[in-house]
């Protein structure tokens, strides 16, 4: 007798454990994405934050805990975090103007080479004095 070869899809409520001690919870499907198989969460609603989407590559799953979607609701709040934090986010950058005038001693390059040219270091490379 020979069995057949049936490809069945998951989808559903559940809590989902990543490697690198990371849980989620939520509702989980399976995405094609340039032939690659991907789980997609979609992480609803809580107080803390706004509701997400990500996904992950099956090789960074070691659980998946189905449950009741009540259930998965009140874990969210529990163990998720947002995909982008403020503290990931690049921090605001000066004026190069701001930049240059940290940079000088306050003396507009005069042409007397009392400092060498060289701002606030002097013309040997040191401290100028």
């Amino acid at each position: 007798m020979m069995s057949e070869n049936v490809a069945e899809t998951f989808s559903g409520w559940v809590k989902l454990e990543l490697f690198g001690h990371k849980v989620e919870a939520g509702y989980l499907t399976e995405r094609q994405i340039s032939g690659a198989g991907f789980l997609q969460l979609t992480v609803p609603a809580t107080d803390e934050h706004p509701a997400y989407t990500k996904l992950y590559s099956p090789s960074a799953v070691y659980g998946i805990s189905p449950l009741e979607e009540e259930t998965a609701r009140a874990l969210a709040g529990r163990y998720n975090e947002p995909p982008v934090t403020p503290y990931m986010l690049p921090a605001p950058r000066l004026p190069q103007v701001a930049m240059d005038a940290a940079y000088t001693d306050g003396d507009e390059d005069d042409g007397d080479d009392d400092d060498g040219g060289h701002g606030y270091l002097g013309g040997d490379g040191g401290v100028g004095v």
